[in-house]
């Protein structure tokens, strides 16, 4: 009788204990607040979209917008006021906005150099951000001259729903990717540029310089609508540049300057049919050495919304277009 009391009293108490652990794992889960992507307030980033860096103590801190390829990149993009736009809505211009704010969160990124369309655009507050204000739709010729004009560290130009993640580490990591000035790479001479003046025509260039032209990728999620409900993806958000289509080019990493002869002839917009071909087939016959390490390095593209803007005036690309395959992992320096 005694043994049976006893084992009463233990199985008794053991079901009280596992009571009172449920209500406690209750009470902690009921305290974490929930952030469902479908419960955000209207232009907030998705709550469940994966953060596109992971802060790291060993990343160097430099001030903003500093002057040294050290620093990190400084990127140069453009932003559109949707008012001048048709067929573009509230969405289109949140999805530019969620990729800038990506790009500034970035410690890989140093500065983010935007010309900006309309005066009266808001734009989030961040020293990383200069704003240049331009009339109408800047073309790639004034993207590459303000390039020139920064000769002291590395560049990306890219779309502006476009934003770069932890990778771009590894553009900074290469060697062959530093300012000519700085870089003790033998393959360097001091020579003038052999354009009509400009930025950069002292300046000393490369005889073997490289340029990176990234094939994008599908960002991993989409924006949210008034609702707080996710984008769903169009098929041409679907589409993985980088593993499908190697005549495509989104963003454009390189040391300045460029020949001002390159420069001048890409007076053309980046939604231009062709655009990118007619940029890489210019830089190919002057002897620049490009490379596609989009493998490695990731250019995210952000553009769920069916809204598309090509200009289709004239074909860019008859007779320029070529492919620039990825790069093989194993063939990319460890980074």
């Amino acid at each position: 009788m005694r043994r049976s009391s006893c084992w009463h009293i233990f199985v008794v108490g053991l079901a009280l204990t596992l009571v009172a652990l449920g209500a406690l794992v209750s009470l902690l889960a009921s305290a974490v607040p929930r952030s469902s992507p479908r419960h955000r307030r209207a232009g907030e980033l998705i709550a469940a979209h994966p953060p596109p860096v992971a802060l790291s103590p060993a990343v160097p801190s430099w001030p903003p917008c500093s002057a040294d390829w050290r620093g990190g990149v400084h990127l140069i993009s453009t932003y559109f006021d949707c008012a001048n736009r048709t067929n573009c809505s509230a969405l289109r211009m949140r999805e530019q906005l969620t990729a800038l704010e990506f790009n500034l969160r970035n410690p890989y990124i140093n500065c983010v150099h935007l010309l900006s369309e309309g005066a009266g655009v808001r734009l989030p507050t961040s020293p990383k951000l200069r704003r240049i204000a331009v009339d109408s739709q800047p073309t790639y010729r004034r993207l590459f001259a303000h390039a020139n004009s920064l000769p002291s560290v590395l560049i990306a130009i890219a779309n502006a729903d476009i934003y770069f993640d932890e990778t771009l580490r590894c553009a900074l990591a290469n060697r062959e990717m530093m300012p000519a000035r700085l870089s003790p790479d033998p393959n360097l001479t001091s020579s003038r540029s052999p354009g009509r003046g400009g930025a950069g025509r002292h300046a000393p260039r490369r005889t073997k310089r490289t340029v990176y032209a990234l094939s994008r990728s599908p960002a991993p999620r989409c924006v949210a609508d008034d609702s707080g409900r996710e984008l769903n993806r169009t098929r041409s958000a679907n589409r993985d540049h980088c593993a499908q289509n190697h005549f495509s080019f989104d963003a454009f990493l390189f040391a300045p300057p460029l020949e001002d002869t390159f420069v001048e002839e890409v007076d053309i917009f980046q939604n231009e049919a062709g655009a990118e071909n007619f940029v890489t087939y210019s830089l190919k016959t002057r002897g620049y050495h490009l490379q596609n390490p989009c493998l490695q390095i990731k250019a995210w593209h952000l553009h769920c919304t069916n809204e598309r803007h090509w200009i289709r005036d004239r074909e860019l690309a008859s007779g320029r277009r070529f492919a620039i395959k990825p790069l093989p992992l194993d063939e990319l320096q460890p980074c």
